[in-house]
């Protein structure tokens, strides 16, 4: 990737792009989008402002937004994030979608500003409150039905913060059934969670069962594929849904493709996963990637 000028600044108020897909069968009572973002969550924005003065983030959003509101607990950072999730979900029920909203680096108080704004008939699971960093899954209530659901922490060797979230929904007016996982994959060097991430997928493998594995995988879409095809012995049956454009800002001002989608092709083929362009979360993707 080629190194981004950020002179204007990353007017995102994350250092990562939300991602999402649609899923789209006969099947189904109507399409249903699902997307990941991680939010960033306050607590890491010291780790940002360290090398800010060498990489061109101190004129970003994400700096400038961090600001207490007077009379709040919050930033406006986190009060422009919640308003960009509120309309994440708003749009994609106006587009005649059931959304699936999978957020990672969420802070407590973050969840609870989420909560109080969502639309009435959407849903919260949220990882255990004890970690720093939360993982919510955010599903429209009238189309899916929670059958199953777990919390995994302790499954990343460097991490115990990073979780896994696996659900599994049946949906209303239909036979179908859909496992979505979320997760957010601990960096740095040496770290094995792409293999980790990868053994938890193929020991819980569910043939037959469309699954969609999404999250920050900390890193790029060929380091995820090898570990997910070592975890298989050579035969993965899940492959990433290709996004248009990079996802996470780092260090040294470059766009990486960190934050992805999988989709198990082990499954029936009336069900078909579709990338969202960067126009179709809202144009949010769009409005930022303008400004590169």
């Amino acid at each position: 990737m080629t190194p981004l000028s950020l002179s204007s600044g990353w007017n995102c108020p994350s250092d990562h792009l939300p991602v999402g897909v649609t899923l789209e069968s006969s099947d189904l009572p109507k399409p249903i989008s699902v997307i990941s973002w991680n939010i960033l969550n306050s607590l890491w924005i010291p780790y940002i402002e360290q090398d800010a003065e060498t990489n061109g983030m101190k004129e970003s959003a994400i700096l400038k937004l961090d600001r207490i509101i007077e009379g709040t607990s919050y930033t406006e950072r986190e009060l422009k994030v919640n308003e960009l999730i509120q309309s994440i979900l708003w749009g994609q029920m106006q587009r005649g979608r059931s959304p699936i909203l999978l957020l990672q680096e969420v802070s407590t108080p973050m969840r609870k500003l989420i909560e109080k704004d969502i639309p009435q008939q959407l849903c919260i699971l949220a990882t255990d409150p004890g970690f720093n960093d939360l993982g919510l899954v955010i599903y429209d209530q009238e189309i899916l039905v929670v059958e199953e659901y777990e919390v995994i922490h302790g499954l990343y060797s460097r991490d115990r913060d990073n979780f896994v979230q696996d659900v599994i929904f049946s949906i209303r007016g239909s036979e179908q059934r859909l496992r979505i996982i979320n997760t957010h994959i601990p960096g740095g060097e040496g770290s094995c969670g792409p293999q980790e991430f990868s053994s938890y997928l193929q020991a819980t493998f569910k043939p037959g069962m469309p699954t969609l594995a999404a999250g920050d995988m900390n890193v790029e879409s060929p380091e995820v594929d090898s570990a997910l095809k070592e975890a298989f012995n050579g035969a993965s049956p899940f492959a990433p849904v290709v996004q248009s454009y990079g996802t996470y800002i780092n260090s040294s001002n470059k766009l990486l493709q960190y934050d992805q989608i999988l989709f198990s092709l082990h499954q029936v083929d009336s069900l078909n996963a579709f990338p969202l362009d960067p126009t179709g979360i809202e144009g949010i993707v769009a409005d930022y990637l303008s400004g590169l």
